[in-house]
């Protein structure tokens, strides 16, 4: 699966953090891309509660909190001051906000208003969040990609926000899981025949690049591959990986371009644990012995 370059190439290049989650939807791009877009803080169930609970320092100390409204789309108001970043129409929307987010009573949200301000903020003290929705077209259906980047714009900010990071991580990733899993809005665009993707079933992907192969078996060994690779913020390759899983099938083949390759080898050693992967070292990265003269 050809993964086209995300918006976030542009507006957050560089980051400190990320976490990435993809699923699987029943239903044709358009109308996953508009119930994506759509999709309200009243729909994402732990959305209000964990606000709620990182509000209440604020009021305990009788401060003004920030609150994001039921009806307001998540994408508007999942934090203070939120701005658009961009939207590639039918495939990729992202949107943004700068703050001192680890800050117990209030964020302190930096004066941005539109997307060239967030790219040309560079106070120190500071941290730029963003969150992109990208669908593709997949097996009929749509694969749905959810990414959040965080960067700070200093040293000692990019520690805060590292350790706020670690502390909200769970909750964070669970409320973008919802957001994709369950969109209400789809059914007003005539289809409700929405679930995850079903875990992987017992399978084996020949993984070859030129003329070197290795087998994988899974979905556990893919599924670690996919995870070390999302956590060095190499979604597009982690996705083109896992998508070559068929379902149903007890056989797949996934050709590496040379970057995915580049990309692969990034993420293995030669002191892995697991046999499989330690081959797939082996045999993927390392350099061609050179040919002996006679």
């Amino acid at each position: 699966m050809n993964v086209p370059r995300s918006l976030f190439e542009d507006v957050l290049p560089r980051f400190d953090a990320t976490e990435v989650h993809d699923v699987w939807v029943a239903a044709p791009p358009q109308v996953v891309f508009a119930a994506a877009k759509q999709v309200t803080v009243r729909e994402v169930r732990l959305l209000r509660p964990l606000e709620a609970m990182r509000a209440l320092p604020g009021l305990l100390a009788r401060r003004p909190v920030f609150r994001p409204s039921p009806s307001a789309r998540m994408l508007d108001q999942f934090t203070t001051d939120v701005v658009p970043l961009g939207e590639r129409a039918g495939t990729e929307i992202a949107a943004g906000a700068i703050g001192r987010f680890w800050r117990l009573v209030g964020s302190d949200p930096a004066e941005v208003r539109t997307r060239e301000d967030f790219l040309s903020f560079d106070e120190p003290g500071y941290a730029k969040a963003a969150i992109s929705f990208l669908v593709l077209p997949e097996r009929g259906g749509s694969r749905v990609i959810t990414e959040t980047r965080v960067v700070g714009t200093s040293p000692d900010a990019t520690r805060a926000m590292l350790r706020y990071w670690r502390a909200i991580r769970l909750g964070s990733g669970a409320i973008r899981r919802l957001a994709r899993r369950d969109p209400p809005p789809l059914g007003s665009f005539g289809t409700t025949n929405t679930h995850p993707r079903p875990r992987m079933a017992d399978s084996l992907l020949t993984v070859q690049w030129r003329d070197r192969s290795f087998v994988l078996r899974a979905p556990e060994q893919v599924e670690e591959l996919v995870r070390r690779l999302r956590q060095k913020g190499l979604a597009n390759v982690a996705v083109s990986i896992s998508g070559a899983v068929s379902e149903g099938k007890t056989g797949s083949e996934k050709v590496l371009s040379d970057e995915e390759r580049e990309a692969v080898c990034g993420v293995l050693t030669d002191a892995e644990s697991d046999p499989a992967l330690r081959r797939a070292f082996s045999l993927l990265c390392a350099e061609p012995e050179p040919s002996e003269e006679t």
